[in-house]
């Protein structure tokens, strides 16, 4: 049986950690760092597929093996 894995583990450098707990602290959106990096990463998705789309480079990446997987991954959430 294969097993689905949900999430990944990244690596952020301290002083960035340092920065996002201060957020965390201050304005109270976000109940975990986590959940600031999800949404922070999904903003900067949007932007970069809205710039590349732009662009004319989305065709190049929709016609990619790994296009598919992007998009509807970033869909999903």
């Amino acid at each position: 049986m294969s097993v689905s894995v949900k999430y990944v583990t990244v690596s952020i450098p301290k002083a960035v950690a340092d920065n996002i707990d201060f957020l965390i602290g201050e304005l109270g959106f976000w109940p975990s760092r986590s959940s600031f990096v999800r949404e922070a990463s999904l903003e900067k998705i949007r932007r970069e597929l809205l710039r590349m789309s732009e662009s004319g480079e989305l065709n190049l990446v929709r016609n990619s093996s790994v296009s598919g997987g992007l998009q509807e991954n970033f869909l999903q959430y």
